[in-house]
């Protein structure tokens, strides 16, 4: 049997592992991204940690290469905003991340994850299960 490039159906298995390819690697970058911003969410925890414990007016904060000097509250309030800002940013990555899988599997001709979309509950919706369990 000899594989000839041109045969209609060798271009279609060649499109379909670099279809393959290209999803798996989208999904592998996307881990890179998630640890790089996990990384940066725990710097941002321990700096804020840091600040909760100083008596100071003013602080020294890192942004790039460029330090400043703050008001303590001021950097407060930034990291807080900063740590949301990382938050959302993991949050849409997982849920690119979940979609991206999807389309693998599908190529792979494997049936969807059963139970990889399960979201948490909400803190009311929790309560009420707990109302619920009590009656």
């Amino acid at each position: 049997m000899s594989t000839d490039m041109n045969d209609p159906e060798t271009k279609r298995i060649i499109s379909h592992l670099a279809d393959m390819e290209e999803k798996a690697e989208k999904i592998i970058s996307s881990k890179n991204d998630l640890i790089e911003l996990d990384r940066m969410r725990n710097n941002n925890r321990v700096a804020l940690r840091q600040l909760k414990k100083t008596k100071e007016s003013k602080t020294w904060i890192a942004m790039g290469n460029t330090l400043f000097r703050l008001k303590t509250v001021d950097a407060k309030q930034f990291l807080d905003e900063e740590q949301g800002k990382v938050d959302k940013s993991m949050e849409d990555i997982r849920k690119d991340m979940k979609v991206q899988m999807d389309k693998l599997r599908d190529l792979e001709g494997k049936p969807p994850l059963k139970g990889f979309n399960l979201k948490a509950l909400a803190q009311d919706e929790l309560q009420a299960v707990y109302e619920t369990l009590k009656k």
